[in-house]
């Protein structure tokens, strides 16, 4: 991926941050659990780390979609005591991962994830 675009999906997840006070660090990561883009805090785990999570997750999420005959995932969303993440598919090759905080406004999360999974669609197809 050329280094132009890389820079452009970071900037895309800073707007989205910016938008989402609630959304502490984000990534864009490719089917396969490679990472491409990322905004994550510096005390999270490793960024390769989460980008394979996110991969594991949103595969449960469409497996389970799939077999309760429940239509399209529209997103996977895991909460802990401390904090949220939200996996959300872009096309069929890439996804966006976005942390958020315990108490976080989901339902504006979910709205600007939904503004920049259309912009990360701009920039990779």
């Amino acid at each position: 991926m050329a280094d132009d675009v890389r820079k452009k999906l970071v900037g895309v997840l800073k707007d989205l941050e910016r938008r989402a006070s609630d959304v502490v660090g984000s990534a864009v990561v490719t089917s396969e659990g490679m990472l491409m883009a990322s905004d994550l805090p510096s005390d999270v785990a490793d960024p390769r780390l989460v980008a394979a999570m996110a991969v594991a997750a949103l595969g449960i999420g469409k497996r389970t979609v799939a077999e309760l005959d429940q239509g399209m995932l529209q997103r996977v969303l895991i909460t802990g005591s401390e904090g949220q993440t939200v996996v959300m598919s872009i096309g069929d090759a890439h996804l966006l991962t976005v942390l958020a905080r315990s108490d976080a406004n989901l339902g504006l999360v979910f709205w600007e994830m939904s503004k920049a999974v259309e912009e990360i669609k701009k920039l990779l197809y």
